[in-house]
């Protein structure tokens, strides 16, 4: 991560979704997910993390 400053990834939900060897339709639940908690924003020019630092925090926490 690179500081508290938010990062745009450019890659949408299907791309996202191939490379994580999910469906659409689970990685699409995962995304309205983070951005209901506002750790990412999705967008047409991609997704954005609004707060990488939290982001990786989670994910730390929830895979142990």
């Amino acid at each position: 991560a690179r500081g508290a400053e938010p990062i745009t990834v450019p890659v949408n939900q299907n791309v996202l979704a191939e490379a994580a060897n999910l469906s659409r339709n689970w990685a699409g639940g995962i995304l309205r997910r983070l951005a209901a908690e506002g750790s990412i924003e999705t967008g047409y020019s991609g997704i954005s993390i609004q707060d990488p630092n939290g982001l990786l925090a989670k994910l730390a926490e929830r895979n142990g």
